[in-house]
């Protein structure tokens, strides 16, 4: 079902601009902004939500705190969860089951992405992670080389697709002769991860993604990696000068399986001016992320559109979106000088959605204040505040 999901998608858009679906992006589009098509209704009572909202509780472990950080098409998410004594525990959520399953690998280690076949990426301790299955032990993805230099090398893996590209980080951070740190040097990093006949997993680099001209550093996260169209994926994120505390420039690249099995990463082209950064990509190469602290939605081929925010906005991202550019992410919206207050957005067909007032007002959420992910099917995972506690949460369109 979620291979028709998914074809369904690009088989709408693909089609001619005639769709109602195109015809209305390319509407909004033509304008400097994605405009507001109406203000988001109040929350309403359960037989009038647009969705029903899941929290991320597993059983037994007494979690008081929980996300979500990505699902793939079948909703399957992967996240954590802190327990009473203050541990955090990587976990899978099967939305078909149930059934909550922690990864083994010890106390330090995260879940981060997970695709169609269940296979989920992350880390371990300083070393990213790959496993075949939520059951399965993890696999190590390593770092880059360290250099010459006294030098520490650390890596996590952040995305996963379906062909087994992994798209992470590898950080190397450099020390003089007295043990004081002189600089940080970050580098997005892809790997190739096939698992053969008898479940033995097989990895294929690092492979560093290049920085724009004139830059040092480079950064891709979680939603940062479509899926592969004939051997080849996009990725997008950031690429930044020596220091990474400095603005980025919105990067993205191509990653390439040959017929020989290499695994090949073109050169980076912009897609935003400075200040910004890629947060998702989908199939086609559409790009979401935040110029200048503001959201922005960029179709293949498009310039830069802001997505539309509330007054009082005062920073804001889009931090991923589906095959039929539905994007998601969150807004700072608040008077100026007092405390951030993040809200949930969805933006979709020209509408700018508060996905607080989607849900069932007495579900026991009093806020939903950051949207991570979303799949083909309007899935989307995220937190927000239930009762007292910062929860995960999936929520399903009704």
């Amino acid at each position: 079902d979620h291979h028709f999901r998914k074809g369904y998608a690009i088989m709408t858009r693909l089609k001619s601009t005639t769709v109602t679906l195109l015809a209305s992006i390319a509407i909004v589009l033509s304008a400097n902004s994605i405009a507001e098509a109406k203000k988001p209704d109040k929350p309403g009572g359960g037989g009038d939500a647009a969705y029903t909202i899941i929290p991320i509780e597993p059983l037994g472990m007494n979690s008081v705190r929980s996300g979500v950080a990505d699902l793939n098409e079948l909703t399957q998410a992967v996240g954590f969860a802190e327990d009473a004594a203050g541990a955090s525990h990587a976990v899978h959520y099967d939305y078909a089951t149930g059934q909550y399953t922690v990864l083994a690998g010890g106390s330090t280690i995260g879940a981060e992405g997970v695709n169609d076949l269940n296979q989920i990426a992350g880390f371990v301790g300083d070393a990213g992670a790959f496993w075949s299955q939520p059951t399965a032990s993890p696999v190590t993805l390593l770092p880059l080389d360290p250099t010459d230099s006294p030098s520490e090398v650390r890596a996590g893996a952040l995305a996963i697709n379906n062909d087994g590209l992994v798209l992470g980080g590898a950080d190397e951070t450099f020390w003089d002769a007295n043990g004081q740190e002189l600089l940080t040097i970050r580098t997005a990093v892809v790997w190739h991860v096939t698992v053969d006949g008898d479940g033995v997993a097989h990895v294929q680099g690092p492979v560093a993604l290049p920085t724009l001209p004139g830059h040092a550093n480079t950064f891709a996260g979680t939603g940062c990696l479509s899926e592969s169209i004939n051997g080849t994926a996009f990725a997008t994120g950031v690429s930044y000068g020596m220091d990474y505390t400095e603005p980025g420039e919105a990067a993205t690249w191509s990653i390439v399986l040959n017929s020989d099995g290499d695994l090949i990463v073109e050169d980076p082209e912009s897609r935003a001016a400075a200040k910004s950064a890629g947060h998702g990509i989908n199939w086609f190469g559409d790009v979401c992320g935040r110029q200048n602290e503001r959201p922005f939605l960029a179709l293949a081929g498009q310039s830069v559109q802001l997505l539309s925010t509330p007054r009082k906005t005062q920073n804001g991202y889009a931090l991923d979106l589906n095959d039929v550019a539905e994007v998601i992410g969150q807004l700072d919206v608040r008077r100026s000088g007092m405390p951030p207050r993040w809200y949930a957005y969805l933006w979709t067909g020209g509408s700018r959605i508060e996905l607080s007032s989607q849900i069932d007002s007495a579900s026991g959420w009093s806020r939903l204040d950051r949207a991570n992910t979303i799949n083909n099917s309007g899935v989307i995972g995220g937190s927000g505040t239930r009762d007292v506690d910062q929860r995960g949460f999936i929520m399903i369109p009704n």
